[in-house]
């Protein structure tokens, strides 16, 4: 029978603790640089933070909880529970407080875009990211979704792309904009144009 070290599970919890202020503390700070930048536009998805926010709430809070009934657990449980009974709870809302953590992490990878905007005279502004006008490529309205697509290349080989989907608040506010800070819009096959300067590249 394989046994395991139960300090192991005290020590998962406190790094769960340890990655999910961590993610936060780093989301906060990108968050308050992108508030000191002057814009001529900005535009904030309250839906997307509150998510986050609930995320890792959920995620802290069953880590923490997690946490003290590892340090109690022989107060807590009868003398007569065995260890890996004492150690179930905790291992439970570990692995609860995991997935939260990884759900955390995957709305930041994916949705990070779709946080918070800002549009400058020159460029155009993410939460710990930002696109120089001069790397864009060409701002595509899709002929048949009716998204927009803000290609742009970061690098010399390397060609990216936003989706704002036709309900996104996001993608109106490029579009009323686009005049002011001389950006074109082009009416074509989005898919069609990201193919095709793939295999250019």
């Amino acid at each position: 029978m394989i046994s395991f070290n139960t300090e192991y599970f005290g020590i998962i919890s406190g790094l769960l603790v340890t990655f999910v202020l961590l993610i936060n503390l780093m989301f906060n700070f990108y968050l308050f640089k992108f508030n000191k930048k002057q814009a001529l536009v900005t535009k904030y998805n309250k839906i997307y933070f509150v998510v986050f926010y609930i995320l890792s709430f959920i995620s802290l809070a069953l880590a923490i909880i997690s946490l003290i009934l590892f340090n109690l657990k022989d107060k807590i449980f009868s003398q007569t529970s065995t260890e890996n009974q004492k150690l179930y709870p905790t291992i439970i809302l570990n692995v609860i407080s995991f997935v939260f953590l990884i759900s955390k992490i995957i709305v930041l990878f994916i949705f990070l875009p779709k946080f918070a905007i800002k549009i400058t005279e020159n460029e155009i502004l993410y939460l710990g990211e930002k696109i120089d006008f001069q790397a864009i490529t060409k701002i595509i309205l899709d002929n048949d979704s009716q998204a927009l697509y803000i290609n742009y290349k970061p690098t010399k080989r390397t060609y990216k792309r936003i989706k704002y989907s036709n309900t996104c608040s996001f993608k109106q506010l490029i579009l009323d904009n686009s005049r002011n800070i001389k950006l074109e819009i082009s009416n074509q096959n989005a898919n069609e144009y990201f193919k095709k300067i793939k295999e250019l590249s």
